[in-house]
């Protein structure tokens, strides 16, 4: 997404500064038009250090648990994939150097021509330095992996690093953040909603469990019953206007049948 900035309507200050899909604006479009205002995700990227910070100060040793059991899961499955298609790639390379092998042997019997050896032999070899490229990285991601579980020991390091959290400093940025995801809002509801995951250096999108809110199990119960009410009079004014509108339109057909009579 790109920073985007100009003038607006008196209400907003008169001044518009959002972030704006740079796959919609450019040509051709890849993506669809959605947008952030510019203080709003500051204000969850500043909350998001600030919680997590917080949880981690208070329940260090949960923090920790938590972080490993999240990146143990991970780990199996992605390393078991890497793993795979790492074995897979090295058969391969294997293969390729006896077929190279072979091609020797055939020219040096005068099997196959001049020309056709160097066509076949460039093929093979570009095929097996991408392969042997593909493995290299392979194996520095599986190995990253099995080393992954001092993340959240790092996290804690950088955690204690800060006491103020009342506003979001470009080294906070570049500290505690490795990248903000913004997805399209969504409208359905009659009420503008939208996802932003926010990815933290070390340990990634983390969530903070619900038992550790700070509130009882009745006051998380009156918090839900509320969000619910609240939908029921949004989707009770949206039935209303919609059925008004439906009831103004054939209103409007017979004036208008009687007007071109």
């Amino acid at each position: 997404m790109t920073n985007h900035r100009s003038i607006d309507s008196p209400k907003n200050g008169g001044f518009a500064d959002v972030y704006i899909c740079a796959g919609y604006r450019n040509r051709p479009r890849k993506c669809t038009m959605h947008y952030i205002r510019t203080p709003v995700v500051q204000d969850l990227t500043l909350e998001a250090i600030r919680s997590t910070c917080g949880f981690v100060n208070e329940n260090e040793e949960d923090f920790i648990r938590l972080v490993r059991e999240a990146s143990q899961i991970q780990q199996e499955e992605t390393a078991k994939a890497w793993k795979k298609q790492l074995a897979k790639n090295e058969k391969r390379v294997t293969e390729l150097d006896n077929i190279i092998r072979l091609l020797y042997e055939d020219k040096a019997k005068g099997s196959i021509t001049e020309k056709r050896f160097d066509m076949l032999s460039a093929g093979y070899e570009t095929e097996q330095e991408k392969l042997e490229q593909e493995c290299t990285k392979l194996r520095d991601e599986i190995e990253r992996y099995a080393a992954d579980s001092v993340r959240a020991d790092k996290f804690i390091e950088l955690a204690r690093r800060y006491s103020d959290f009342s506003e979001l400093t470009t080294q906070m940025l570049n500290e505690f953040i490795e990248k903000i995801v913004v997805y399209e809002a969504d409208k359905s509801s009659g009420e503008r909603k939208q996802s932003v995951e926010i990815y933290l250096n070390y340990i990634g999108n983390f969530t903070i469990p619900v038992e550790y809110d700070g509130l009882t199990d009745e006051e998380r119960e009156d918090q839900k019953a509320e969000a619910e009410k609240r939908a029921k009079q949004r989707a009770y004014h949206r039935n209303w206007y919609a059925e008004n509108k439906r009831k103004k339109k054939q209103a409007d057909v017979p004036a208008q049948k009687e007007k071109t009579a």
